[in-house]
């Protein structure tokens, strides 16, 4: 999905749900930029599961991610916001590993075998004007205010973290 539908905030709450339903025994996260830094990575991995992952090189680094995620306890891995295919290996990821993959690119999904893709998209227009209601407050439906609101929410082009930040 694009940037601001929600991508970041509903893997945060699959995250926190998982580990709360007893789904995993740990959930990781890293988020990713345009350019990833796969050290930067490794080591927001190794900070969720609380492992040291310190004076090693890029390759040492993922043996030692890859042996921890490899163990007996279940382990769900979040990579957010990934722009550019990754070498799930070169990170330190096992093939067992259950991931779950947001992006904005999605050829990203192509190459990476998923068991399933969930398109995000913006929101209805009845749901982003309900949203913004919820935000603004009833106040917004007045005659003298309606036709801003409106305009508001037509730049907003219903993108819920555009909506909520108003």
């Amino acid at each position: 999905g694009m940037g601001g539908v929600g991508k970041t905030t509903l893997v945060k709450e699959v995250g926190k749900r998982a580990k709360a339903l007893n789904l995993f025994d740990e959930v990781a996260m890293a988020v990713f930029a345009q350019t990833p830094d796969l050290s930067h990575i490794q080591q927001e991995i190794a900070d969720f599961l609380g492992l040291k992952l310190t004076g090693q090189s890029l390759a040492g680094r993922a043996n030692k991610l890859k042996e921890r995620l490899s163990g007996n306890k279940r382990v769900l891995v979040i990579l957010d916001n990934v722009w550019t295919q990754i070498d799930l290996e070169e990170v330190g990821i096992p093939s067992c590993c259950k991931i779950l993959v947001s992006s904005r690119n999605q050829d990203i999904f192509n190459d990476i075998e998923t068991k399933r893709n969930f398109p995000i998209s913006v929101l209805p227009e009845q749901d982003a004007w309900t949203l913004f209601k919820d935000m603004a407050g009833r106040s917004i439906e007045s005659p003298e205010l309606r036709p801003v609101a409106q305009q508001v929410l037509r730049e907003c082009a219903g993108l819920p973290l555009a909506l909520k930040n108003l």
